[in-house]
């Protein structure tokens, strides 16, 4: 959505290996996380993570 219309399907492709990479790097950090805080605690942590990296690409973009 944020790359020119000609560059969209590359940039599809980079939102994609992005999303996949960030989901196990998360997973593998949160896994033991979970076991000293907490389910919900983690959870809030690293939605709040994903709202700051949203927000500072979006930032970067206007």
């Amino acid at each position: 959505m944020l790359a020119p219309a000609d560059r969209r399907p590359a940039g599809a492709a980079l939102a994609v290996a992005a999303a996949v990479g960030a989901s196990f790097v998360g997973l593998g950090l949160r896994r033991p996380a979970m076991e000293r805080y907490g389910q919900a605690t983690t959870g809030f942590v690293e939605d709040a993570i994903v709202l700051a990296i949203a927000q500072a690409v979006i930032s970067q973009r206007t």
